[in-house]
């Protein structure tokens, strides 16, 4: 073999073996941190998520209820394969499961928006919204987050995520679950809702994207 090109292929195999472990190290940072923040909640609420992280395209997304009405964690895992498999899980678990196009949707704080969100919590209700929330029949829904942080946002749907994502809700419970820190006043829910939790997933097979999420509010 010419001198030149064993160098040459030497140096390029060196160079794969470096990416893959930098690849490597910083998949362990992340799963570290990953960990870290899922043993901040109690582990009923976040047992659906991952245990690890196998991606590095990912985002994670927490909001607290001083600033937004709601604790909630997203994480949101982009290009995965498995999600065939996943929605089969759900479905032999018989869960719930909403299109992110119907209507209405029970929807944790729909009111709250890239224009609003820093504002709203002192803002009085308008008639629109007590007419949204009281005079819409939300009986048998179970709630769902609002998605307008989503990379994948959609303004035209009420939880603001596209219409080829499905949302499976795992479970959903009303009534105070958290200390009241981490709880709102309920102002923009239902009065049935006024306090609660929920978690899932939501999926689109179109944008091969998953979204699991815990909201307590």
């Amino acid at each position: 073999m010419n001198k030149n090109i064993y160098i040459l292929l030497s140096l390029l195999v060196l160079t794969a073996c470096n990416i893959k472990i930098k690849r490597s190290d910083s998949l362990k940072s992340s799963n570290k941190i990953y960990k870290q923040k899922i043993e901040a909640y109690e582990n009923k609420f976040v047992d659906h998520f991952p245990v690890r992280l196998n991606t590095e395209d990912y985002t994670i997304i927490e909001r607290s209820a001083k600033n937004f009405g709601e604790t909630s964690l997203f994480l949101n895992l982009y290009n995965i394969s498995e999600i065939d498999s996943l929605i089969l899980s759900f479905k032999a678990k018989n869960v719930i499961v909403y299109n992110a196009a119907q209507k209405p949707l029970l929807v944790v704080n729909q009111f709250t928006n890239e224009d609003n969100v820093l504002s709203i919590l002192s803002q009085r209700k308008t008639d629109e919204m007590k007419y949204i929330l009281d005079s819409i029949n939300y009986h048998g829904l179970l709630p769902v987050p609002n998605f307008f942080y989503s990379r994948n946002s959609d303004k035209t749907t009420q939880c603001k995520l596209p219409k080829d994502f499905n949302l499976y809700v795992l479970e959903a419970q009303s009534g105070k679950f958290w200390d009241n820190d981490h709880l709102s006043n309920g102002k923009y829910m239902p009065n049935e809702w006024k306090n609660g939790y929920s978690k899932g997933v939501a999926i689109s097979k179109k944008r091969n994207t998953v979204i699991y999420w815990f909201i307590i509010w």
